[in-house]
């Protein structure tokens, strides 16, 4: 038995001054094309 990701997400989180965790950007990438769907800005 194998185990394949086809897609891998990652969500940035950022303390702000305040101290709270606000989400930040999202960068996600499809492993079976190569290709970068949506990156960081």
């Amino acid at each position: 038995m194998s185990l394949t990701y086809t897609t891998i997400t990652k969500v940035y989180y950022r303390e702000s001054d305040g101290g709270k965790i606000e989400k930040g950007d999202t960068v996600k990438y499809d492993v079976t094309t190569a290709k970068l769907e949506s990156k960081a800005s």
